[in-house]
């Protein structure tokens, strides 16, 4: 936005020619990931002009727009060894930290998440946590098994209320 009305702002939409937007996009961010997301917006952006009708479909000047190839990164596998003393280290220096450690490390549920997630969500008779559209990254519901694993390390921080994560600064 702070970038793109300096360049464009004054100009009706389906004046910017494709090119042009094209030049623009290349020369936004350094990396193949920053430019990718600036031209996703963009495309989206143009998009809903096209939806409302300040832009014709075959005026749209990010149809087309050339994405970079985003090459995404294997995922880092932690070694059950360090996850073993991680979580002891938790356990001996600050417990309250093992149940979010546990269900990132065990569940696979983002940080971001596990921060505002709340132990009435995880359902131990069923053995699921319920990532409400609320706390979901993706703003839909969805469901995590609790392997055995995970529910070893819950059963003794287990409570009926109140948020997983503790921050040491409340």
């Amino acid at each position: 936005e702070k970038k793109f009305l300096p360049v464009f702002g004054k100009r009706f939409l389906h004046t910017i020619p494709r090119q042009e937007l094209q030049a623009w996009t290349d020369k936004q961010g350094r990396s193949a990931i920053n430019r990718y997301h600036v031209k996703a917006q963009l495309r989206a952006f143009f998009n809903y002009a096209a939806k409302c009708g300040h832009v014709s479909e075959t005026l749209n000047p990010a149809k087309g727009l050339e994405v970079p190839d985003v090459k995404k990164a294997t995922p880092y596998v932690m070694p059950v060894e360090d996850v073993e003393s991680l979580l002891k280290a938790a356990d001996k220096h600050r417990p309250e930290m093992v149940p979010y450690l546990a269900i990132c490390l065990f569940a696979g549920i983002r940080p971001t998440e596990c921060r505002r997630l709340t132990w009435d969500k995880i359902n131990f008779r069923t053995r699921r946590i319920h990532i409400a559209a609320a706390i979901s990254k993706s703003k839909q519901d969805r469901y995590v098994d609790i392997t055995d694993n995970l529910l070893a390390w819950l059963l003794s921080y287990r409570k009926t209320d109140g948020l997983i994560f503790f921050s040491g600064s409340a």
